[in-house]
């Protein structure tokens, strides 16, 4: 059962956490920027992104360096 102000707050720190990703996510056409997804799993977050070529990105391949969005 959760609280009003507990609930207030997860929601808060899922738009904090979507907003810090996406201000470090780099943009060329924007999609990988927009289809972040953070929502309340267990007793955290999670955090993903369908876009097919955002785990390169994240870390990166021998012909780039990674940007690591999530890992800093």
């Amino acid at each position: 059962n959760t609280t009003p102000a507990i609930k207030k707050a997860a929601q808060e720190t899922q738009r904090f956490a979507k907003l810090a990703i996406q201000s470090k996510t780099p943009v060329r056409t924007g999609q990988l920027k927009a289809n972040w997804q953070v929502d309340l799993k267990g007793n955290g977050l999670n955090i993903r992104n369908e876009t097919k070529y955002a785990i390169f990105v994240e870390y990166g391949t021998r012909h780039m360096a990674p940007r690591k969005m999530l890992t800093k």
